[in-house]
């Protein structure tokens, strides 16, 4: 018997916006931080924040693991297509937004995985 979840009333699309509004706010803490221990503990908290969403919302809707992690991870397509274009010298910040979407499509698969198996 499949167990219902409050997330399946709501749009696939909506929850990875609102995933995608929550983590502007340690991003916009660590542009303004000096403290190099804070930005890293604070990037990694970004990351575990994305993978983790990606892994909640597709479990519940497990269609919807294609686009969830880009609905998240928007900030992060958008900086490697300007950084590819402009600025080669920041190689960090690529690194950062390869790493949180590459962990991000993870947890999706895994979700939607463990979802297909709770709905059938």
């Amino acid at each position: 018997m499949a167990k219902n979840y409050r997330l399946t009333g709501i749009p696939a699309w909506a929850l990875s916006l609102i995933a995608l509004f929550v983590l502007f706010i340690p991003l916009f803490l660590l542009d303004n931080s000096k403290n190099e221990a804070f930005q890293i503990g604070g990037y990694i908290l970004c990351i575990f924040i994305s993978s983790l969403a990606s892994f909640v919302i597709c479990r519940a809707h497990p269609k919807s693991v294609l686009y969830t992690p880009i609905i998240i991870n928007a900030l992060g397509v958008i900086a490697i297509i300007v950084y590819f274009f402009t600025d080669l010298s920041e190689i960090s910040e690529v690194l950062f937004w390869g790493i949180s979407m590459t962990l991000s499509f993870t947890g999706a698969v895994m979700g939607a995985r463990i979802g297909r198996k709770r709905i059938n």
